[in-house]
C-alpha cells in the first residue's frame, strides 16, 4: 500500500521518532467503473435518493448542489480496494513498530540513546503516552512515574539476585490481579494504578531484602598484559640462570687457583676468572635491556608490577572460590572451567616455545 514517513526529533531534540501514514486500501490496477441501471438522484451532500422528488424546491426545480445521473453513466469510480482488516491486527502493530525501531536505530549511532520496543510478559511495565491537550494527562504522567519506579526496583531485584520468576509472580500478584479485580468493581479510576503499584514496590523492596547475596569478586589484573610480563619474567628467569651457571664455574676456577704453582697458570686461571666475571657483568645487565626494552624503567619496577599482578591473581581466585561456594556455584570437578592457574600454565607453555624460537633462530644466525 501507499505510505508516507517523517522521521524526526521533537522540539526539545528528547524524542527521535517517526510519523507513518499510510493507506488501509490497495490502488487497483484497473479501475471499477460502476454504471446506473435507472436514473439517480443525489442530493448537496452527495447522499443517494430514492426519488427526483427528493431533491426538488418548493418552485419543482432541482436544488443547487444536487445533480441526476441518468441510466446508463458512471455514477462512481473506484480508484482502490476496499480495507485490508489485518491493519487493524496488533500482530500488524508490532511488526511495524519492530521494523521501524530498526529504522531509527540505524540513524543513532551512540548506543546508549538506541530505542527498543517493549516486550510483552517481561518484569518491566510500559509506560503511556500522554497526548496533547488530554484531560487525564497529569493522571497519567503520575502513573508512568510509578511505572518507571517500579522498573527501576526490578532491575535492582534482577542485580540482587531475586529470580526473575519470584518478580513475575509479585508482578501478578500485586499489579496485574489487583487491576484487573478493580476494574471490574468501580471502573477505570484514575490515580488507583499509582496506589496498585506502590504497594507491589514495597513487597518487591521486601524480597530483595532478603537476598544476602555477596558482591562478585572482579578480576582488577588485565590478563592479556599479564601475559606478557610472563614472557619477560621468562627471558629474565633464563638470564639468570647463565648468571648461575657462570658463577658457579667462577667457583670452580678460583677453586683451582689455590692448586696452581707454576706462575703462567696462575697467570691463566686469573685472565679466564676476569672473562668469566665479565660475562657475568654483560648478563647482570642484560636484566635491565630487557625490561627497558618493554616499556618498563628498571628491573625494580617491573618486578614490582609482576609480584603485584601476581598476588592479586591468587587473591581473585580465592575470592571466587569463596563467592561459588556462598552462592552454591560449585561446579563438578569433571565439568570445571579453566582456572586462572589453567591459564597461568598456558602462558608459561607459550613462554617456553617463545623463548626455544627464539633460541633456534639465534643458532640458525
Amino acid at each position: 500500500v501507499d505510505c508516507i514517513a517523517a522521521l524526526h526529533h521533537n522540539k526539545t531534540e528528547s524524542n527521535y521518532h517517526i510519523h507513518l501514514i499510510y493507506s488501509e486500501r490497495q490502488r487497483l490496477d484497473e479501475q471499477i467503473k460502476k454504471i446506473a441501471t435507472r436514473n439517480m438522484f443525489f442530493d448537496e451532500r452527495g447522499h443517494h435518493k430514492r426519488t427526483k422528488k427528493e431533491i426538488l424546491s418548493l418552485d419543482g426545480s432541482i436544488r443547487q448542489g444536487c445533480r441526476i445521473i441518468s441510466k446508463g453513466e458512471v455514477y462512481e469510480t473506484a480508484y482502490l480496494s476496499g480495507k485490508n482488516p489485518m491493519f487493524k491486527t496488533k500482530k500488524y502493530a508490532h511488526e511495524v513498530k519492530i521494523l521501524f525501531t530498526d529504522l531509527n536505530n540505524y540513524f543513532i549511532e551512540e548506543e546508549s540513546k538506541k530505542l527498543s520496543v517493549f516486550r510483552q510478559g517481561s518484569v518491566y511495565l510500559a509506560t503511556k503516552k500522554i497526548g496533547k491537550n488530554n484531560p487525564k494527562e497529569a493522571f497519567i504522567w503520575a502513573d508512568n512515574v510509578a511505572r518507571k519506579d517500579w522498573n527501576l526496583k526490578a532491575d535492582e531485584a534482577l542485580v540482587c539476585g531475586v529470580p526473575e520468576e519470584d518478580i513475575m509472580q509479585i508482578k501478578k500478584e500485586y499489579i496485574k490481579e489487583p487491576v484487573k479485580k478493580s476494574i471490574l468493581l468501580m471502573g477505570k479510576k484514575p490515580g488507583f494504578l499509582k496506589e496498585i503499584i506502590h504497594k507491589a514496590i514495597i513487597r518487591l523492596s521486601e524480597s530483595i531484602s532478603s537476598i544476602h547475596r555477596p558482591i562478585e569478586p572482579v578480576l582488577t589484573v588485565d590478563l592479556e598484559e599479564f601475559k606478557e610480563m610472563k614472557v619477560i619474567k621468562k627471558e629474565l628467569d633464563a638470564n639468570q640462570k647463565q648468571i648461575d651457571g657462570l658463577k658457579i664455574k667462577l667457583g670452580d676456577i678460583q677453586n683451582e687457583f689455590a692448586t696452581l704453582y707454576a706462575p703462567w697458570k696462575k697467570t691463566n686461571n686469573l685472565k679466564e676468572q676476569a672473562e668469566t666475571m665479565n660475562q657475568i657483568q654483560d648478563l647482570q645487565r642484560e636484566h635491565g635491556k630487557i625490561v627497558t626494552s618493554k616499556g618498563y624503567q628498571n628491573v625494580q619496577s617491573f618486578m614490582r608490577a609482576y609480584n603485584q599482578s601476581m598476588v592479586a591473581i591468587m587473591q581473585y581466585q580465592d575470592e571466587m572460590k569463596e563467592y561459588r561456594k556462598q552462592n552454591g556455584k560449585e561446579e563438578p570437578e569433571t565439568e570445571k572451567k579453566q582456572s586462572i592457574h589453567d591459564k597461568l600454565n598456558q602462558y608459561k607453555e607459550q613462554a617456553k616455545s617463545s623463548a626455544k624460537s627464539k633460541n633456534e633462530r639465534i643458532f640458525i644466525r
